[in-house]
C-alpha cells in the first residue's frame, strides 16, 4: 500500500505552469489534488477520533478549527468511527484512492440498514471498497453499488423490496444555525408517500383555490413550496392562513347578498356563504380521503424540492423536506 505524501504531490503540481499546461497535465494536477484532499480527510478523521478520547468538547474543537459548514463536526466524527470500524476505508483514504465523501456514503447506507442485511454489507465492505477504489467510482456510483449489494443480501434473506422501504422510513428535524429556521426532512415508502402527498394536495386545494396569503413568493416553484409548507402546518397544528384585505391581489372579492335592518341600515347575509363553505369543507375532506388511494400515480407529482441533505430517497421511496421560520 502506497501512502500518499501530500508534500511530494503539492511540490509536484506547483511546478506546473497552469497558464501553459496541456489538458493532460491539468488532469494530472487535478488527480493529485484529489489524492491530497483524500489524505487530509483521513488525517482530519484521525484527529477527530483522538479529540473524542482526550477532549471534553470534541465537536466544539473541530468546529472552531475547521471553519466549515454547519454539522461538519458531526460528519467528521462519524467518519472517524467508520474508519475505526472499517480499516479498508482508512487504507483507501491513506492511498488517496477514495475520499471522505465515499466514507460518508458508506456510513449513511450502513446506518439505514439493520439486522442480517447490515451485517452482510459490513462483511462485504472490503471487496466493495476495493472495487470502488480500483474502478474510480464516484461517491454516487459507490452508493448505488452499496444499495444493490444490500438488496441482494436482503433478497437472499427473503425480505421484500417494500419491506425494505418501510424499514428505511426516516424523519429528521433540526434548527439551521445560519438561518434560524426549523427544518424537517423525511423519507417514506411509496405507499405512505402517496397518502401524505394526497393530504397535502387536498389541503392546498381547500385553502388556496381562490386566494393566497401575502407571504406567497412570486416564483412559481417557490410559491408551490411555500403553499405546501403552509398546508402541512394546517394539517399538523391547525394553523390558518392569514386573512388578506378586500381587493388585494389573490383575494376572493365575490359580492355578498345584502338586506336592510329595520332602521334602514344595510346588513350582510352570510347564510348562503356559510352553507357553501360547509359543503366545500366536506368535499375537500372527501377529496383528501380519495387521494389516500391515489397510489403510485401520485408519487411522481410530489414536487417537494425539500432539503434534507440533498439526498435521494432510499430504494425508490419518497423524500420530502420542509423549512419553517417565524410562523
Amino acid at each position: 500500500m502506497e501512502v500518499v505524501d501530500p508534500a511530494e504531490l503539492i511540490s509536484g503540481f506547483r511546478r506546473v505552469d497552469l497558464s501553459t499546461a496541456t489538458p493532460m497535465q491539468l488532469r494530472g494536477v487535478l488527480n493529485d489534488i484529489r489524492r491530497v484532499r483524500a489524505r487530509f480527510d483521513g488525517v482530519e478523521a484521525e484527529i477527530a477520533r483522538r479529540l473524542k478520547t482526550t477532549s471534553p468538547t470534541p465537536e466544539r474543537d473541530i468546529a472552531a478549527s475547521a471553519q466549515r459548514s454547519n454539522r461538519h463536526d458531526t460528519k467528521v466524527l462519524a467518519r472517524a468511527a467508520a474508519l475505526a470500524d472499517t480499516p479498508s476505508l482508512s487504507d483507501a483514504l491513506e492511498t488517496g484512492s477514495l475520499s471522505g465523501d465515499h466514507v460518508d456514503v458508506f456510513t449513511k447506507v450502513l446506518a439505514s440498514l439493520d439486522g442480517d442485511v447490515k451485517t452482510g454489507l459490513a462483511n462485504a465492505a472490503p471487496e466493495l471498497i476495493r472495487t470502488a477504489a480500483t474502478s474510480g467510482l464516484t461517491p454516487e456510483e459507490f452508493a448505488a453499488n452499496l444499495h444493490t449489494t444490500a438488496e441482494r443480501i436482503a433478497a437472499d434473506g427473503g425480505m421484500s423490496r417494500f419491506e425494505r422501504q418501510r424499514r428505511a422510513t426516516r424523519l429528521r428535524t433540526w434548527t439551521d444555525r445560519a438561518t434560524g429556521m426549523w427544518r424537517l426532512s423525511g423519507t417514506f415508502d411509496p405507499e405512505t408517500g402517496a397518502r401524505i402527498h394526497g393530504r397535502l394536495e387536498a389541503a392546498m386545494a381547500a385553502m388556496f383555490a381562490t386566494k393566497t396569503p401575502s407571504t406567497t413568493p412570486t416564483d412559481a416553484g417557490e410559491k408551490q413550496d411555500h403553499l405546501r409548507a403552509l398546508a402541512l402546518l394546517a394539517l399538523t397544528t391547525g394553523w390558518a392562513a392569514p386573512k388578506t384585505k378586500r381587493g388585494e391581489p389573490g383575494t376572493n372579492t365575490a359580492p355578498t347578498d345584502h338586506a336592510k335592518h329595520a332602521d334602514g341600515s344595510r346588513r350582510t347575509d352570510h347564510s348562503d356563504s356559510a352553507r357553501h363553505h360547509d359543503n366545500t369543507d366536506q368535499d375537500n375532506a372527501d377529496n383528501a380521503d380519495n387521494t389516500d388511494n391515489a397510489g403510485q400515480d401520485n408519487i411522481g407529482k410530489c414536487g417537494n424540492r425539500g432539503d434534507g441533505d440533498g439526498d435521494a430517497p432510499v430504494d425508490g421511496g419518497v423524500s420530502v423536506g420542509v423549512e419553517v421560520g417565524g410562523v
